[in-house]
C-alpha cells in the first residue's frame, strides 16, 4: 500500500505512532524511569561504550536525568544530562496523549500533518545536537576537563 492511500493519520511515522495503541509504551518507559534510584541507576553499568573507553556515551545519564527530574531534583537532573529537560517532557506529553480514546489521537495526528515539516526539523536538531553534546561530553571526560556526572551548577 502506498502512502497517499493510507489514512493521513497514517502516513507519517511521528503521526502514526500517535494514532496507534503502541503509544502506551510511553507509560513503561516512564515507569522504568521513576523506579530507578536517581544516584546509583540500577547498580548494574549497562552501557558498553562507558565500559569499554570509562567514558559516558551520548546517551548516558538520561534515565537518572529523567529520575531526578520526576523528584524534583532539577539541578541534579542537569548535571546528568542537559537535554532530559526537553526529552521528558515531550514523553509526559506523549504519556498525557495516550490516555485520550483512540478518536481523539487520531484527531490530534490529523492536525500534526500540518506541522510535519517543522517537526522533522525540531526532531532532527534535538538528535544532532544530542549526538555534538554527547560526544564533546565524552572528549571532556576522557581528558579529564570533566567529571560525570558533571556539576554544571
Amino acid at each position: 500500500m502506498r502512502a497517499w492511500e493510507l489514512a493521513p493519520e497514517r502516513r507519517w511515522w511521528l503521526t502514526a505512532f500517535l494514532a496507534s495503541r503502541q503509544i502506551r509504551l510511553c507509560w513503561v518507559v516512564l515507569l522504568f524511569v521513576a523506579m530507578t534510584p536517581p544516584e546509583t541507576g540500577l547498580g548494574v553499568e549497562l552501557c558498553l561504550w562507558r565500559r569499554i573507553t570509562g567514558a559516558p556515551c551520548p546517551g548516558c545519564g538520561m534515565t537518572r536525568c529523567g529520575s531526578n527530574l520526576l523528584r524534583g531534583r532539577l539541578a541534579r537532573a542537569f548535571s546528568f544530562h542537559p537535554l532530559g529537560f526537553v526529552f521528558y517532557p515531550v514523553l509526559g506529553g506523549l504519556c498525557f496523549l495516550s490516555a485520550f480514546p483512540d478518536a481523539i489521537r487520531q484527531a490530534f495526528a490529523r492536525r500534526l500533518l500540518a506541522w510535519q515539516r517543522g517537526v522533522a526539523l525540531a526532531h532532527a536538531a534535538f538528535w544532532v545536537g544530542f549526538l555534538i553534546f554527547g560526544l564533546a561530553r565524552w572528549a571532556a571526560v576522557m581528558t579529564n576537563i570533566l567529571t560525570f556526572p558533571t556539576d554544571w551548577l
